[in-house]
């Protein structure tokens, strides 16, 4: 099977940002949880949360 791309891609200011406020975290964090879902008649709703571990069927996106 052929390997597909990443689902998201972060720049390299975004992956630093985002190595900042991980490090700042009381807690310990493994990365960045990034979600889209339907949401009513508006359409899509977005979250992005810290990830202390790995959830069933989701992706691990290693830019780092």
């Amino acid at each position: 099977m052929a390997e597909r791309p990443p689902m998201v891609t972060l720049t390299e200011g975004a992956i630093a940002r985002v190595k900042e406020l991980i490090s700042k975290s009381d807690e310990p964090v493994m990365g960045l949880r990034i979600g889209v879902s339907a949401r009513g008649c508006s359409g899509l709703s977005y979250s992005v949360e810290y990830a202390q571990e790995q959830k069933r069927f989701e992706e691990i996106i290693d830019q780092d």
